[in-house]
This record gives C-alpha cells, structure tokens and sequence, in this order.
C-alpha cells in the first residue's frame, strides 16, 4: 500500500478560489486519480499553513510520494492566507530525503509569479518529476508505471473536460481533510 500526501501551497488562479479558507480542486482530482488506481492508498491532506504551524510534519517523510500544488498566476496582495513561497517549499523539500516528490499546478506550469510584471522562478531542482500537464492525468500515469518517471509524459494533459469527471468524484472525500 502506497501512503501518499497532498502537500497544497495553495493556488490563485481566477477560477479556483484556491486561497484559504478555500481548496483549490487540484487536491480532489490527485486524490481522484490516486484512488482510481487503488482504493486502500492512504492519501494524506496537509495545507502549507500547517507546515508553517509545525504539523503534520512527520506525515512527509513517512509518505511514499509527496505531491506538491502551489502557484500563482495572479500575483497580489492577500487579506488572510498565503501560497506556499518558492523559497519554504525549497526548505521543506529539501529536509526531506525519501519519498518521491512530484510539484504541479501553476508553479510548475509557469514557475512562482511574485509579483505582477516580474520573471517567474522556477524550483525544479528540489523534486523529481515537476508536471506540465494536467496533475491528476500524469500522477495516473505514474501509478500505472510503478512510479518509473522515464516511462511518463509529464506534459499529459487530460483530452476533454469530461475526463476529469471520475476523479472529481472519487477525490471529493478529500476536501473533508482541509483544516
């Protein structure tokens, strides 16, 4: 069995209201796709303002596979809530040796956007397979490769919007773990 944690950074695109108090679907559709492939995954759900508060530390290094959902690409200012910086999410992967780490969403599509009319970074070095496609179809893929990352495309991307309707429902029990 495959202990896999969800590590959101939170995102902020227009339609995804990803920000806190908020969950993005990036988290639902992984957890979808991960228990499309096998029901009994243990899926773990950790948002970066409980790295931030040092909990739930020790679920990262006990897992198998961390994959990681941040980025912005609307740069702004924020009331409450903040995504998950190039800079922590560098530190957090760094300490962590074992499990395979994987980054999606637009951090991985685009790099971190800081700030409006700014280059955006990007911190492909601390994982070992950033995804340019869609997350839930190449995470899919990866399960279905016994976790061989040269075996996968990672600019997959699903064919219609339909395709995601499966992991949509399958992940949606996951959104019940967001604090």
């Amino acid at each position: 069995m495959i202990n896999l944690c969800i590590l959101d950074g939170y995102v902020d695109e227009p339609t995804c209201l990803g920000v806190p108090p908020y969950i993005s679907p990036y988290p639902r559709y992984i957890a979808g796709a991960v228990w499309d492939y096998d029901k009994s995954t243990r899926i773990f759900y950790i948002t970066i303002d409980q790295i931030r508060d040092n909990k739930n530390l020790e679920v990262l290094s006990k897992s198998d596979i961390i994959v990681v959902i941040a980025g912005m690409s609307v740069p702004g200012r924020y009331l409450s809530g903040f995504p998950a910086s190039p800079n922590e999410i560098v530190s957090i992967m760094s300490n962590i040796p074992k499990p395979l780490k994987i980054l999606t969403g637009p951090a991985a599509k685009y790099g971190f956007g800081l700030s409006g009319g700014k280059k955006t970074r990007r911190i492909e070095d601390v994982f070992d397979l950033t995804i340019l496609g869609d997350g839930e179809i190449v995470v899919s893929k990866l399960l279905k490769n016994n976790l061989k990352i040269e075996r996968i495309d990672n600019a997959e991307c699903r064919e219609n919007a339909s395709s995601i309707r499966d992991y949509a429902i399958k992940g949606s029990k996951i959104v019940k773990n967001h604090p």
